[in-house]
């Protein structure tokens, strides 16, 4: 967040001087076939699996902020400039819970579907690869472990920033 928002280490977000944050959201409804082929590599074999493949936890979701949504809504800004510093487990669990998260027995989630059908998939890209977020279990799956920061920038108009940021969400 920019303005007069920031999150500290811990996952809360702080009244006070601006942190650049270290995400890039692309939403791609088409991938060239290059990209879309590395995306696919398989998971290794190890316990715990989903049909996906090794299923890695993620920290458990906060479920009560310092920050009500109206003020988050109030300060949410665009930025093209990242710093370095890679997000933590705790932080990449609470953007992907946030988006695709599980919120009840039923299976619910924190986005809306139409019938309950949660067609949206989500996958991270980093330095170290391609993971798909799997929402029942709250954990990732390694899909790759290619780089495509360089090839998503492209994907997304060359845009610069989609190429230096430390996380990529792919939606």
């Amino acid at each position: 967040m920019t303005g007069s928002t920031a999150s500290d280490r811990s996952g809360g977000v702080r009244v006070g001087a601006p942190k650049r944050t270290a995400v890039a959201v692309v939403v791609a409804v088409l991938l060239t076939g290059a990209i879309a082929v590395s995306l696919l590599s398989p998971g290794r074999p190890s316990a715990p699996t989903t049909d996906r493949g090794l299923l890695e936890p993620l920290p458990s979701p906060r479920l009560v902020g310092p920050l009500s949504l109206e003020a988050a809504l109030q300060a949410r800004r665009s930025i093209r400039s990242f710093t370095a510093e890679a997000l933590t487990r705790a932080e990449i669990g609470q953007l992907l819970w946030a988006a695709q998260g599980v919120t009840d027995v039923a299976g619910h989630r924190t986005a809306p579907s139409a019938g309950a059908l949660y067609p949206l998939e989500l996958d991270i890209v980093t330095a170290d690869g391609v993971a798909r977020y799997v929402p029942d279990g709250h954990g990732l799956v390694l899909r790759g472990a290619a780089d495509l920061r360089s090839a998503l920038r492209w994907a997304a108009l060359a845009q610069p920033a989609i190429g230096e940021a430390p996380l990529i969400i792919v939606i």
